[in-house]
């Protein structure tokens, strides 16, 4: 991501630049607007890259490559993370039938590449990543796949990391769309369950860090076995 590279906001990629304005954006209008009104986008970038090395330990680049450091304690939660997907892809009671599929993809007018992700994301397999730049119909992509399970009696839960971000759910057609952190609050709580006919899709899932994807995991609730779904750019 944006925020591990060095060298300020001219010298990131054009990919890495559209994400950055994006999360300056979030930042600014929801998070932090007092400091927003004050800092412009290279403030912000500066100051998140600063603010990760720090956190992570991480020097700056070196001649002969690119040195980086962690914690044991972000190690040990990143492999919580990929045991739990792979736990998750490997079960295999989640995909809609053709029938289905065929019927939600003939309504839309998708690209090779959009159609490809629908039946990625609609495959048995309990995880799936939907990854592209902005742009690329995500969002348009995700809403094709929550009506195909909707039409086979799922429920779909939209998360999101921020409530912008599940507004634009809900606009999309999502009828239950909340950010990850009140969802798991209300999970915690006994206010909502997860089961095994529960699809959940995470929009923008790349702004999510990895302590709140290890508290949403799902080997957490045993009796939730649910459908995962993640959009990121």
């Amino acid at each position: 991501p944006w925020m591990m590279e060095r060298g300020g906001f001219d010298a990131l990629s054009d990919d890495h630049k559209a994400s950055a304005e994006r999360s300056y954006e979030v930042w600014r209008t929801e998070k932090n607007p007092e400091a927003g009104a004050r800092h412009d986008l290279r403030d912000y970038v500066a100051y998140v890259q600063r603010k990760w090395a720090e956190e992570n330990q991480q020097p700056d680049r070196e001649a002969h490559g690119v040195r980086r450091f962690t914690t044991q304690a972000i190690l040990d939660a990143e492999q919580q993370v990929v045991v739990a997907v792979h736990d998750l892809a490997a079960n295999m009671r989640h995909g809609v039938s053709d029938r289905t599929r065929e019927k939600v993809a003939g309504g839309k007018t998708m690209t090779d590449e959009q159609a490809a992700a629908f039946i990625h994301a609609t495959l048995p397999g309990g995880f799936a990543m939907i990854d592209g730049q902005a742009g690329t119909g995500k969002s348009y992509t995700i809403a094709a796949v929550r009506e195909a399970y909707e039409k086979e009696g799922r429920t779909v839960i939209g998360l999101a990391p921020t409530n912008a971000v599940a507004e634009d759910m809900r606009a999309d057609g999502f009828s239950h769309a909340a950010t990850i952190h009140s969802e798991i609050f209300a999970l915690n709580n006994g206010r909502r369950h997860w089961d095994a006919r529960t699809v959940v899709i995470v929009d923008e899932a790349a702004m999510l860090d990895t302590k709140l994807i290890v508290a949403a995991r799902n080997d957490d609730r045993p009796d939730a076995q649910s459908r995962a779904v993640s959009g990121a750019d």
